[in-house]
């Protein structure tokens, strides 16, 4: 007789009984679990029970489970399926910059490699105007090879760790790359049809970039006087991109500003009908720039300029919070570019000026003190600004060989001399000097109130307000001794 059917009454279904001498042996894991047949009470135990409960509530709720369901697809061959796909959904030589479309050139497995280290790159290196250069130069060859001049080079001095090398000829790789771009663009500029095409106009910015970039003045200017014949050859600018006009704006304007000469190139009308939404100007601004309007020639430029200037301080203000708005290459070059263009084509003093009337005065240093200004927002866009010594040098040139005070305008001339303090910290006796005696024509008593002043004409708060505090106090302490000296005279 089986076990199951000594217990079939039994709640012990589940349970063998065995006939050897073990007293009892409860399994608590899941295996079966023995009773005595001499002692029947051993079914009372504590572990006991809990299995018995356990089986019988497991039973139930598999009981209460839905079989699976199954079901099964067949696969038929059709005709459509055994046809090849189009040629269009084909990828051949895939490009990781997709969708700048296909390289103007067949790229080798080393070629896609710069090109590769570039956008890497990016991710952790920011290189102003980068990626709009690149979008240029994938649209003709010769500017394309000089892409990868740049990007041979860039990986010589990382994987070298000579960051000094930073000409074609220092890295091999480069130079070749170079040297067939320069070849082309030789051969183009002979060609009737090619020398005042987008592709020849886009690969000479890039030598301009090259040039700025390694301080190679010279060679820029060469470059630059060529763009200009270039462009007067083309004679139709209206069909360029507005990247390109940015960047011969810029490319212009960053090497005519280092030695403060004009510019060669005018400013296209793409750039000047993108120009950035800008805000109010103060009140005391707008209440000096009435007067200047109905003045002189000089004085006139000394409005618009500033009028520029502080519609431009309004957006960096509002802005300077903002990492990004520093990244920003291309609207730093909308900013930056026209204002500066505009102030580099001011007339210039004589070489040895015997009789520099008050408002020449004042329009030369507004003129420089707005550069300067440029200058510093260029090195906080991580821009080129190697003008800024020069700048400053000429403005304190002219404040000490002149002996007019600000009778004209003395906000604009207290303004000028606290913003360029501000920008470029020097401890000067002669700018105190000026701002004081303008201070007293002004009826100013502090140096806080004069300061002030200043901020409500044109003012970048995060470049000029750390420098204007430790102004205020030197202000201040030569005051004190001013007045000082009085009481015991």
């Amino acid at each position: 007789m089986s076990s199951r059917s000594r217990f079939k009454d039994s709640s012990t279904l589940p349970y063998r009984v065995h006939g050897v001498a073990a007293r009892k042996r409860i399994q608590d894991d899941g295996a079966l679990t023995f009773v005595h047949i001499s002692h029947p009470e051993d079914i009372k135990q504590k572990g006991a029970r809990k299995a018995v409960r356990r089986h019988v509530m497991g039973r139930v709720g598999r009981s209460r489970k839905k079989a699976p369901v199954t079901f099964s697809l067949s696969l038929r061959p059709t005709s459509q399926s055994r046809e090849p796909p189009p040629d269009s959904l084909l990828l051949t030589n895939p490009h990781c910059l997709q969708p700048f479309g296909p390289y103007p050139i067949n790229t080798d497995s080393r070629a896609l490699q710069l090109i590769q280290f570039m956008q890497t790159e990016g991710d952790y290196l920011y290189r102003p105007f980068r990626y709009e250069w690149f979008v240029m130069a994938v649209a003709d060859t010769s500017a394309f090879y000089l892409s990868l001049a740049n990007a041979a080079l860039f990986m010589n001095q990382i994987t070298t760790g000579k960051q000094g090398a930073t000409e074609y000829s220092d890295c091999a790789e480069s130079a070749r790359y170079y040297s067939e771009s320069l070849y082309q663009v030789t051969r183009r500029l002979a060609s009737n049809t090619e020398r005042t095409s987008d592709g020849v106009i886009t690969t000479v910015l890039g030598f301009l970039c090259h040039d700025s970039s390694v301080g190679a003045w010279k060679r820029w200017r060469l470059h630059v006087i060529g763009l200009e014949r270039i462009l007067r050859l083309r004679g139709d600018v209206s069909h360029l991109g507005l990247d390109v006009a940015l960047f011969i704006l810029w490319m212009d304007v960053v090497g005519s500003v280092v030695d403060d000469s004009k510019p060669q190139i005018p400013i296209l009308p793409q750039v000047t009908d993108t120009q950035p939404c800008f805000g109010e100007i103060s009140s005391l601004l707008y209440a000096l720039i009435l007067p200047l309007e109905d003045s002189s020639d000089d004085l006139r430029l000394v409005g618009t300029a500033l009028k520029r200037a502080a519609n431009l301080a309004t957006v960096v203000n509002q802005n300077s919070h903002c990492p990004a708005f520093w990244r920003d290459g291309k609207l730093a070059s909308k900013l930056i570019g026209p204002l500066s263009h505009f102030l580099l084509s001011f007339p210039r003093l004589p070489d040895k000026p015997t009789d520099i009337s008050p408002e020449i005065l004042l329009r030369e240093l507004v003129r420089l003190t707005l550069l300067v200004m440029m200058a510093r927002l260029k090195k906080q866009f991580s821009l080129l600004s190697a003008e800024t010594d020069l700048l400053h040098e000429k403005f304190i040139d002219i404040l000490s060989s002149t002996t007019h005070v600000f009778t004209a305008f003395p906000e604009i001339g207290l303004w000028a001399i606290v913003a360029l303090t501000s920008l470029f910290p020097t401890q000067s006796n002669l700018t105190h000097q000026k701002i004081c005696q303008t201070m007293t024509i002004l009826r100013i008593s502090t140096s806080e109130a004069a300061i002030a002043l200043a901020k409500q004409i044109v003012w970048v708060g995060m470049l000029m307000d750390s420098q204007a505090d430790e102004l205020a106090a030197d202000i201040n302490l030569k005051l004190d001794a001013h007045a000082a000296s009085g009481e015991n005279s």
